[in-house]
């Protein structure tokens, strides 16, 4: 299930960009033990063009 508040249409770029680093553990542009590849995958959503599957904790 997805929440509605992650929705591209409920977020702008900047937002969208915030929750996938929150949800991979990036801190200040730093992630502990992930790869480029890993974020990466994230950019069609991060850009608005592809719904995602983030999960989050809150």
């Amino acid at each position: 299930m997805i929440k509605e508040d992650i929705l591209i249409k409920n977020t702008i770029r900047e937002q969208r960009e915030q929750i996938v680093n929150d949800a991979l553990g990036i801190v200040d542009g730093l992630c502990d033990g992930c790869s480029q590849g890993i974020i990466s995958m994230y950019d069609a959503y991060i850009d608005g063009l592809k719904e995602g599957s983030v999960t989050t904790n809150g």
